[in-house]
């Protein structure tokens, strides 16, 4: 791993919410939504599948007082397609932008993560290779994503940052 590289272990966290942002008719878009809906709900983690609708889940993310909030989307950084990187929306060097939802995703989770008070935001992005309308995943944003489920499984999410 490079000096940008770390790792976030799940266990060094009281709760976990998971969201799995994405929409499901725009190929690799569904990447987010694919990744949390494999991920099991337990007392520490809680998997919420909000599609393209962040907005409509604020209040039920802040009443699970999640102490890591973790969103899995598609993110173009005009990286290859499959890669993956992670990033705290509150950095002032993140200027992503999500083309495929309704309202900027961004600020949402940072709002979140101070009415929360004491959350640490991660926002973990696959390069998509095509966003186009239709259904199914890429081969490589696919094989990301089951990296990511293993190394979450294994009770971390490995991360490279862009900054």
């Amino acid at each position: 791993m490079s000096e940008r590289d770390f790792v976030v272990r799940l266990r060094d966290y009281e709760k976990v919410v998971v969201l799995g942002i994405g929409n499901e008719l725009r190929k690799d878009d569904a990447v987010g939504v694919f990744i949390v809906n494999s991920i099991a709900r337990t007392d520490r983690i809680v998997p919420m599948v909000v599609r393209e609708r962040v907005e409509d889940y604020i209040e039920s993310v802040i009443e699970e007082k999640p102490s890591l909030l973790v969103a899995f989307d598609c993110v173009d950084f005009r990286g290859k397609g499959g890669d993956v990187v992670c990033f705290r929306p509150e950095e002032p060097e993140v200027r992503i932008s999500f083309t495929t939802h309704r309202l900027p995703i961004l600020p949402l989770l940072v709002f979140v993560g101070k009415e929360v008070g004491r959350c640490e935001v991660l926002v973990v992005g696959v390069q998509p290779v095509d966003v186009s309308y239709g259904i199914g995943i890429s081969d490589p944003v696919m094989q990301s994503a089951e990296d990511i489920l293993k190394d979450f499984e294994e009770g971390f999410i490995r991360c490279r940052s862009l900054f």
